[in-house]
């Protein structure tokens, strides 16, 4: 028999889990609902899609990882050749 703290705290997590995977869903749903009610076709956002999106997040955040492995780190954006 498992005890009232241990119970609740499976209770918790299920519940935190369930909400999430609820959300995720209604999302889910929302998405596909709008492209059939407008015929929009379906397109892939591509593998770096949110790196994209998101670059300075992504630049500082794998600096940071780089800089806890040990390493120094000095980045500088590559500029783009004449052509």
């Amino acid at each position: 028999m498992l005890s009232h703290g241990l119970l609740a705290t499976y209770a918790y997590i299920f519940f935190r889990y369930f909400k999430r995977l609820w959300r995720s869903e209604k999302l889910a749903t929302g998405y596909i609902f709008y492209m059939l009610s407008h015929n929009v076709p379906y397109h892939e956002l591509g593998a770096n899609y949110f790196d994209a999106r998101r670059r300075p997040y992504t630049v500082d955040r794998l600096a940071r990882r780089i800089e806890h492995l040990g390493y120094r780190v000095h980045l500088e954006p590559v500029t783009a050749p004449a052509a």
